[in-house]
């Protein structure tokens, strides 16, 4: 990355920034690392968290369908309007 500046007032100072295209390729590999540490990290807080408050349980009910559609669904037909 390259960095160009100049003063465009007493005041006021412009600067443009180049941002090379292999950069990118360092972010992504650096957001999966970063993504990968805090998971980590994440998951070792909720294991000790959950060993010393018990963990959770999950209860779960198993529901009949409800109805269901005749297949294929045939759309009505469409009245034909003369004008």
């Amino acid at each position: 990355m390259w960095k160009a500046c100049e003063e465009a007032s007493e005041w006021k100072r412009v600067c443009k920034v180049h941002i090379d295209s292999r950069e990118y390729e360092n972010v992504d590999t650096l957001y999966g690392v970063m993504g990968f540490v805090f998971g980590a990290i994440g998951a070792l807080i909720y294991n000790l968290v959950a060993k010393w408050v018990g963990g959770f349980e999950l209860e779960l009910e198993l529901q009949p369908p409800g109805p269901r559609a005749p297949y294929p669904i045939v759309p009505p037909p469409t009245p034909i309007i003369h004008s």
